[in-house]
């Protein structure tokens, strides 16, 4: 397993360098397929979306 460090983090700070105005991140102690944080990461998605605005 490649630790988040190295790839999870350059990104964030990629993308906190561009000021993107909803960035969230979130890391989840699992194996890459996030097997055992399914549901976990389901309803983190579902959270985020429910607070995104809706497009007209």
């Amino acid at each position: 397993m490649t630790p988040y460090e190295a790839h999870h983090v350059p990104l964030v700070k990629a993308y906190e360098a561009q000021r993107v105005a909803r960035l969230e991140h979130h890391v989840f102690p699992s194996d890459h397929a996030l097997s055992d944080h399914c549901l976990a990461l389901a309803r983190t998605v579902v959270d985020f979306l429910g607070r995104s605005p809706v497009a007209a």
